[in-house]
């Protein structure tokens, strides 16, 4: 959403306000996946002290900010 600041268009000076929303749908932006962690009850990992035993493969995600607004003012000569 942009916003004209000027009375006069033809002025010498220009200004302008911007806003803006960065992922404005809210989806998971996925930065990074980490595999065979167990999350424990708390919803903090846990660390097996038995490395070799079987289990299955449990991935874990950590995701970037999900809303981010932003308001740019510009001023041209």
């Amino acid at each position: 959403m942009k916003f004209i600041l000027n009375r006069d268009p033809d002025n010498r000076y220009q200004h302008s306000l911007t806003f803006s929303v960065y992922n404005a749908l809210l989806h998971q932006n996925i930065v990074a996946v980490n595999f065979n962690k167990v999350i424990g009850n708390n919803g903090s990992p846990i660390v097996e002290a038995n490395l070799l035993a079987e289990r299955d493969l449990v991935t874990t995600q950590a995701d970037l900010i999900r809303f981010l607004p932003s308001l740019t003012y510009k001023f041209k000569l």
